[in-house]
């Protein structure tokens, strides 16, 4: 056993160490209370990590009789962070805030395209049981008045979506806007904190600027809402990018973004990014995640497709009704007009400035719910489908593609244009009538027979089939050779569908049911005729009683002539219904489990660096006893020091 003199060993190294010691406990106790209430302070601070103290034994100084501890000293104060988890969550962040955005627009699309107060199927519904009661009773003003007031309701509802469909477009544009003035204005943050982290930790060895990563962290977090970033570790700074990689950050410049609308379509908004003063487009196939993403897509996919498919069924029931009840006769005798309103045309400017482009309908059975890109090399045109990106290269304006008219002007090689023949449509759908008396219920053209006629022959009531029908005619029967003397020229369809032209002189075959046409007019003649029977089509004076013309106006509703014949209207609009109906429901299940998805990562990342006030109670009342203890090993210190003093 080793005695130790006092004398030897010295009462400057004795004090020297129990002072050492307790003051390195007291200043570690202190500094831990300090980072506890930190912590504390900052429970509810967005972005915050949790900090904790590290410390190790001082190493101990080397007597005579063996080594002294020299108390506690303080290594670092550091953030609970994990790396991996952090990028998890903004990945996923991202991804949550896209198809949340997507999911809260299209489901307001999808309650109005479906509701029975606003959406178009039962408007139609109303709409041609009106028609249909018209042929019940053609002369009826009740009726009549019926029927224009259900064209009003259903014109009503297509312009309304329309309103829906420009509204919404206007406010996704605007959010756009708003979210890439937020992106430079986190941009410009980032940069800022990039530089104040390389000051204050020039090597990875240095103490870490906890808050200001903290801080950096968050805003990276909140740029992930707008759009899907990807960092890069770059020394201290963290470098942003976006797309393709397209810089957002480096160290500590900011690269801004713009939003602008799109010289070749003034409705949509572009974006990019500014690089050395030069202007970069970011291609919408390169963007990914954040709300700016879900509302490009959701433009793209879901506003125009929904206003073409609309535009689509109003050009397609607009044409088909107008055509037939031209074909009318209204009850003043006259021929019937357009029933409803309708702009068939479309036209836009190009790219450059240098000339336009414009379209025209010409056959609604043709169509496509699409937009039209037009492309221009000097020589000829291409012009592609962009619903499915069906190229027609190597054309001559004027063209006709799918039920299409279009044209340009003045266009130079390499100039594009970006034409909507449809997208207009349901919004200027109106009515073009307002008498009803002008509702053209009747056929122009009636059929007879004579008045001497001995046979069994009857003829049909006919149908008008075409414009300049014919008005006038007669059949007159030869019982000898079996055949008809025609006062005009008679096209003559027999049952086996063989059709011939039989002028006057001509012996016109007579076949029971055969189908004779003096000119988009045509009927046929059954039973047995005897001779010198005739049968005639005159104009339809005074038919007020006539319901021809409103039955084949009715029968418009179940006839297939959407979709490339595939498709009634009301089969149409309810493809549209069910299709944006399963986007909404694939949205909102995918939007669920993403956003359970980001819960579960925020809460195991909360367990790590989230506070938690309870531990950080007892670790205050920890460290206040460690604070109490050093101040008992100064204040033991002072007392021993003052024994020593008094035995010299």
């Amino acid at each position: 056993m080793t005695v130790v003199n006092p004398r030897e060993v010295g009462k400057e190294s004795i004090m020297a160490n129990v002072y050492s010691i307790g003051k390195s406990a007291l200043l570690a106790a202190n500094y831990a209370i300090s980072v506890t209430g930190h912590n504390i302070s900052n429970a509810t601070t967005a972005g915050y990590n949790r900090q904790v103290i590290l410390q190790s034994n001082a190493p101990g100084q080397r007597y005579g009789f063996g080594f002294i501890g020299d108390g506690v000293q303080l290594d670092d104060v550091r953030r609970v962070y994990d790396k991996f988890l952090g990028r998890q969550f903004i990945n996923t962040q991202a991804e949550s805030s896209y198809l949340d955005n997507y999911y809260n627009q299209i489901s307001k699309i999808n309650s109005k395209l479906a509701d029975e107060s606003a959406g178009v199927s039962p408007a139609l519904q109303s709409f041609f049981s009106a028609v249909q009661e018209i042929a019940s009773t053609p002369t009826s003003a009740a009726t009549r008045e019926a029927m224009l007031s259900e064209a009003i309701i259903l014109t009503g509802r297509f312009n309304n979506l329309a309103a829906q469909l420009t509204e919404q477009r206007d406010l996704a544009n605007a959010q756009i806007m708003n979210g890439v003035d937020l992106i430079n204005s986190y941009a410009h943050e980032i940069a800022k904190l990039n530089g104040q982290i390389s000051r204050a930790q020039v090597t990875e060895s240095d103490p870490a600027p906890n808050d200001l990563l903290d801080q950096r962290d968050l805003l990276i977090s909140k740029m992930a809402e707008e759009i899907g970033v990807r960092t890069v570790e770059n020394g201290m700074n963290l470098d942003v990018y976006v797309g393709n990689g397209q810089p957002l950050v480096i160290n500590n410049t900011a690269f801004p973004m713009f939003a602008r609308y799109s010289p070749t379509d003034p409705q949509t908004v572009e974006i990019g990014y500014v690089n050395n003063g030069v202007e970069v487009i970011i291609p919408d196939k390169l963007l990914a995640g954040g709300k700016i993403t879900a509302n490009k897509d959701f433009l793209r996919d879901q506003v125009e497709t929904v206003q073409n498919e609309l535009g689509r069924i109003a050009a397609t029931l607009s044409m088909d009704f107008n055509a037939q009840h031209k074909l009318g006769q209204d009850l003043n005798g006259d021929p019937g007009e357009d029933f409803f309103r309708l702009t068939l045309t479309a036209s836009a400017p190009a790219a450059s400035g240098n000339g336009s482009a414009a379209s025209e309908i010409v056959d609604q059975k043709a169509l496509y719910a699409s937009n039209y890109l037009i492309e221009f090399d000097g020589a000829s045109y291409s012009i592609t489908r962009q619903s499915d990106g069906t190229r027609f290269s190597g054309q001559t304006l004027p063209a006709v593609i799918d039920g299409i008219e279009f044209t340009a002007s003045g266009l130079q090689a390499g100039d594009t244009v970006l034409l909507k023949p449809l997208a207009n449509m349901a919004a200027g759908f109106g009515l073009a009538i307002s008498d009803p008396d002008k509702i053209a219920a009747a056929s122009p053209v009636r059929t007879g027979k004579g008045e001497s006629n001995q046979g069994s022959g009857v003829i049909s009531l006919g149908e008008v089939k075409g414009a300049g029908y014919a008005t006038s005619g007669t059949l007159k029967f030869n019982a000898t050779t079996g055949t008809f003397e025609t006062s005009a020229d008679v096209w003559v369809t027999l049952p086996d569908g063989t059709t011939a032209l039989y002028q006057p002189g001509d012996a016109v075959p007579y076949e029971e049911g055969a189908q004779y046409d003096f000119g988009n007019f045509t009927f046929t003649i059954t039973g047995d005729p005897a001779d010198g029977d005739t049968f005639y089509i005159e104009p339809n004076t005074g038919g007020t009683g006539d319901n021809r013309n409103m039955l084949l106006l009715a029968a418009l509703q179940d006839a297939k002539t959407m979709v490339n014949g595939t498709a009634t209207y009301q089969g149409a609009y309810s493809q549209l219904v069910n299709r944006v109906g399963a986007k909404t429901q694939e949205l909102q299940v995918t939007s669920t489990s993403t956003g359970n998805m980001l819960n579960s990562i925020y809460e195991e990342q909360q367990s790590q660096s989230g506070v938690n006030l309870d531990e950080e109670a007892i670790k205050l009342m920890q460290y206040q006893q460690n604070y109490n203890a050093a101040t008992k090993v100064i204040q033991t210190a002072n007392e021993m020091f003052d024994t020593i003093l008094s035995i010299f």
